[in-house]
């Protein structure tokens, strides 16, 4: 995660959660399925590869959970400016 975060147009770096079964609790959320938004592969098994293996790639997303993830301390001043004004 440290490896991607550093990368200037990188925003924001999320995991791969697992539940205690081995299947996968948050990859990533895609906007509009499911409603207006949904975990990527959710209830998956964690060793089936997908389509093309696109579950064992590094992927994009347009929104992860605050579950788990890494972002450089300028974005996260920022956001707390943000806030603040809202």
């Amino acid at each position: 995660m440290i490896e991607h975060a550093q990368r200037p147009e990188i925003g924001v770096v999320g995991c791969k959660l697992l539940f205690d079964d081995d299947t996968i609790q948050h990859a990533g959320v895609v906007i509009g399925l499911g409603g207006v938004a949904s975990h990527a592969f959710m209830g998956d098994y964690v060793d089936e590869p997908g389509y093309f293996h696109y579950k064992k790639l590094l992927n994009n997303y347009c929104a992860l959970t605050a579950a788990c993830n890494l972002m450089r301390k300028m974005y996260m001043m920022k956001q707390m400016v943000l806030v603040k004004i809202l």
